[in-house]
């Protein structure tokens, strides 16, 4: 049972150190018509956590990247109605909370990480 879920931690893991790099390099000259891009990245993490769903269910950090990955779908649809600056305000939040998220998250497993980017949005 313990190595079924230190596997399932070291998967995890692996979906966030992946996706990290690639993030904080676009957000260092966010665009927004990136977005797609940035989420494509951070939907392999949202899939784990929505499989795992029980494991994470009482974890802050994990809540954070679900629900912002959930939001930014459901503002993406056009559900939300917004346009223009909202937009693009909303789709920069969404990514700063799961961003926020995957670090606190990886800050739990890992020693502290440096170079952490916020966005120029």
């Amino acid at each position: 049972m313990i190595d079924l879920c230190n596997k399932i931690d070291r998967e995890l893991i692996e979906k966030m150190a992946e996706c990290r790099p690639i993030i904080n390099n676009i957000m260092k000259e966010y665009v927004c018509s990136e977005r797609g891009i940035v989420f494509n990245e951070i939907k392999p993490v949202y899939n784990h956590l929505k499989k795992y769903e029980t494991r994470y269910t009482n974890n802050k950090a994990a809540a954070k990247i679900m629900n912002n990955y959930s939001y930014y779908e459901y503002v993406e649809s056009g559900e939300a109605n917004l346009v223009g600056t909202e937009f693009k305000e909303e789709v920069c939040n969404c990514i700063v909370g799961a961003m926020d998220g995957i670090e606190e998250l990886l800050s739990k497993f890992l020693p502290p990480l440096e170079n952490k980017v916020k966005p120029g949005c």
